[in-house]
Order: structure tokens, then C-alpha cells, then sequence
């Protein structure tokens, strides 16, 4: 298990990686990392779309 931050749209979120599962809806991302499920909700749509896609990048970690 690693736990990596990102900071987007003025949130610093920490993942514990490896990522179980995800979801988007709109504005909001959740996924269920090692510590259990969580949300996050972002000022836009392209917002969430980024943090998606640097959780799916990273989840071979």
C-alpha cells in the first residue's frame, strides 16, 4: 500500500492506493481506496475529470 497526495482545485487529497473501486457523477469522484470509501466534489466537471484520470493513472501502484 502507498499513500500518495494531489492537490487539485484547492483540495490536497491522499490516496491510499490500491483503489478498489470508482465512480464519477458531475462534479464528484468516489472511490474506495484502502482506508474505505470516500468522496470528493470539485468546482467543475474537468476538475473531477483530471483527479479521475491521476487516480486511474496511478492505481498500478
Amino acid at each position: 500500500m502507498e499513500v500518495l497526495e494531489k492537490e487539485i482545485d484547492g483540495q490536497l487529497i491522499a490516496v491510499d492506493f490500491p483503489i478498489q473501486g470508482i465512480s464519477l457523477s458531475a462534479k464528484t469522484v468516489s472511490f474506495t481506496d484502502s482506508s474505505g470509501k470516500r468522496s470528493c466534489t470539485f468546482s467543475t466537471s474537468s476538475k473531477a475529470r483530471e483527479f479521475l484520470t491521476w487516480l486511474t493513472s496511478n492505481n498500478s501502484l
